[in-house]
C-alpha cells in the first residue's frame, strides 16, 4: 500500500470520527437545553452573588460559611462530553497535520518535476541556440602596452 492511499483512508477516517463527535456533542447540548440530561451535578456556589450581596448591605456574615466552593463533580454524561470533545480536538489536529503535510509533499513533487523535465528544456535550449547565435562583430585590438625593461 503506498503512502497515498494511507494518507487518504487516514483522512477520511479522522473526518468521519471528527464529524460523528462534534454530531453527538451537538445533541447533547441539544439534551441539556431540554433539561433532559445534566452533564455536572452542581457546586455550591449558585447563590454567591446574593449573599455577599446582602453580606454588604449589613446583614449577617453566617450564611457565607457554610457554603461549598467545592468544583462540580462530573456524572457519566459529562465523562462522554469530555470524551468527544477530546476526539473532535485530537482529529481536528490530526486534520489540520494531513493538510499540512499534503501541502508540503506537492510542493516537493512539482520540484521533482521540474527538475526531470529542466533537462529536456537545457537540451532543446542548446538545439535551437547555434541556430540563433549570430557571429558578434569583432572588438578592436587592445593597444600594446609597452613594458619597461629591468
Amino acid at each position: 500500500m503506498n503512502e497515498k492511499k494511507v494518507l487518504d483512508s487516514i483522512r477520511k477516517y479522522t473526518l468521519w470520527a471528527v464529524l460523528g463527535s462534534a454530531a453527538l456533542l451537538l445533541v447533547l447540548e441539544i439534551l441539556k437545553a431540554w433539561d433532559v440530561i445534566k452533564t455536572t451535578s452542581g457546586g455550591g456556589t449558585m447563590k454567591l452573588g446574593a449573599d455577599a450581596l446582602s453580606a454588604l448591605m449589613g446583614g449577617s456574615l453566617d450564611s457565607l460559611s457554610g457554603l461549598n466552593f467545592g468544583a462540580p463533580s462530573v456524572n457519566a454524561w459529562g465523562h462522554i462530553e469530555e470524551s468527544l470533545g477530546i476526539i473532535v480536538m485530537i482529529g481536528a489536529l490530526v486534520l489540520l497535520a494531513l493538510l499540512v503535510s499534503s501541502r508540503t509533499k506537492v510542493g516537493k513533487i512539482d520540484a521533482e518535476k521540474a527538475v526531470k523535465a529542466a533537462p529536456a528544456k537545457v537540451a532543446t535550449a542548446a538545439a535551437v541556440a547555434p541556430v540563433a547565435k549570430a557571429p558578434a562583430p569583432k572588438a578592436p585590438a587592445a593597444k600594446a602596452v609597452a613594458r619597461p625593461k629591468k
